[in-house]
């Protein structure tokens, strides 16, 4: 696993959430099953390309700018503890 799989896992779960989607309703919108929506998001899978283009789509968010402003939001947040 690369370093950009393993900071690909928390941003997918965070663009998830900001959107307050469940992993089944994530898993939807990209037409694959809630089991492989699970496995990306815990590392277990690497999405394609596609499948990570079409979920900022159809959330209405920029790929890849969406996964890399979560990582940045996500580094802020760790300093500041």
């Amino acid at each position: 696993m690369s370093a950009i799989d393993i900071q690909l896992q928390p941003t997918l779960k965070l663009l998830r959430e900001k959107h307050e989607l469940t992993q089944e309703a994530a898993a939807r919108l990209v037409r694959v099953t809630p089991r492989s929506w699970a496995r990306y998001e815990s590392g277990d899978r690497v999405p394609a390309e596609g499948v990570l283009e079409l979920f900022c789509m159809k959330l209405g968010e920029k790929y890849p700018q969406a996964f890399a402003i979560q990582l940045y939001n996500m580094h802020l947040a760790e300093g500041s503890k």
